[in-house]
């Protein structure tokens, strides 16, 4: 298996397989966002890194490693909208809620030195809010205090914005 060695002996970068297809699109045009916006990163999709004491392999979407080795990026992206409920407006995605809280807990750590979760865009709530804007507004205080920065894609203006 090929392995991309950082000079941090703790952080190593091996390529995995996905056995999850679901979001790959919008997995791959993150990927494109960061490689166009990041020329002086190399970023690899579906890769391992060593997290935890005692290590552990933990699969992240996509790493990037700087040219000159100094900085690191992992990044996960999670494509998740409201549920709609019988009266067809949007409900909280509990699960998915959930779900970003490990993926925070996973990338809080990675020694890598920029970790973001990218959301896809959604439409807005009744508040007028999108899924990632609310997820922000109630575990944005974690998410900072973990250095995670929390972002949203737009997949048809392939526009990405930072919450």
């Amino acid at each position: 298996m090929n392995s991309l060695n950082f000079a941090n002996p703790l952080v190593t970068i091996s390529h995995g397989n996905k056995a999850n297809n679901n979001g790959k699109q919008f997995e791959k045009d993150i990927l494109n966002w960061f490689r166009n916006s990041y020329p002086e990163y190399t970023f690899e999709q579906g890769c391992r890194l060593y997290i935890g004491n005692p290590q552990k392999c933990h699969n992240f979407d996509i790493v990037g490693i700087e040219n000159n080795r100094h900085s690191t990026m992992v990044i996960e992206s999670r494509d998740y909208n409201w549920i709609k409920n019988k009266n067809n407006t949007n409900e909280i995605p509990n699960e998915k809620i959930s779900a970003l809280n490990e993926t925070a807990l996973f990338l809080s750590l990675s020694t890598c030195s920029k970790k973001f979760i990218i959301m896809r865009k959604t439409n807005p709530n009744k508040n007028g809010e999108t899924l990632a804007q609310y997820y922000y507004r109630i575990y944005g205080h974690i998410l900072n205090s973990l250095q995670i920065k929390l972002a949203e894609f737009d997949t048809v203006r392939k526009e990405f914005r930072e919450i």
